[in-house]
């Protein structure tokens, strides 16, 4: 018999992107960062395609300009397709999203009812009664001293999936691919039931600000 499962991953992630910064860059804009009571790193990242904003804006800390020489100088990139991004990443962290699990009925396209296996447990708790459940895997960075990360919060549902399976749902085939990032996210990068990985349908989350850091690598 054909059972048909509902899984689904809701609470809070993002989209970021991991730029590497020059020292230059990175001395400018912490300097600019202390001597301002506002945000100017935050207004130069989301007004990035504003040319005389920032006109002021050295060479050197302006790493929002293209760096192909066909491109337009006078136009900054917007910060998703900065030419020095070293990771980018879009999803929700384990330790702040819910699980849920729901039996629900063949016809895929009419899920009238459902029945309750795992009903929104957070998933860093509900795995710690399975060893292998959590798969975790480092990130690390090779490549800048200096680092910008750009983060846009969300909230929502992230992982929204229907599969199969020929026998009753069981936890211990139930796999998450888990990848710690630069600045301790772990985003959840696939989920894995009985070796198949899931497919999910589009998220459902609302964006809930942006947001901006910077450090050194080491």
């Amino acid at each position: 018999m054909t059972h048909y499962y509902r899984l689904c991953l809701e609470g809070y992630g993002g989209d970021s992107a991991y730029i590497k910064l020059n020292k230059e860059a990175y001395d400018y804009w912490t300097k600019r960062q202390k001597e301002s009571d506002e945000d100017p790193l935050l207004d130069y990242v989301l007004e990035s395609e504003d040319v005389y904003a920032f006109s002021t804006v050295p060479e050197s800390a302006d790493f929002l300009l293209p760096t192909d020489k066909w491109d337009d100088a006078d136009e900054r990139n917007r910060w998703q397709e900065c030419k020095s991004i070293i990771a980018r990443q879009q999803g929700i962290d384990y330790r702040s999203c819910n699980l849920t699990v729901e039996e629900v009925p063949g016809n895929l396209n009419e899920v009238t009812y459902s029945i309750p296996i795992v009903k929104s447990i957070l998933l860093q708790d509900y795995a710690q009664d399975f060893p292998t459940m959590l798969n975790k895997t480092v990130l690390e960075d090779t490549e800048s001293h200096y680092m910008l990360q750009v983060y846009s919060s969300e909230k929502g549902v992230f992982f929204d999936s229907i599969f199969s399976s020929l026998n009753k749902f069981d936890p211990s085939k139930l796999h998450f691919n888990i990848k710690e990032y630069f600045n301790g996210d772990y985003i959840v990068e696939s989920i894995v039931y009985d070796n198949e990985v899931l497919k999910s349908n589009p998220p459902n989350i609302l964006t809930r600000g942006v947001s901006v850091s910077t450090w050194k690598s080491r």
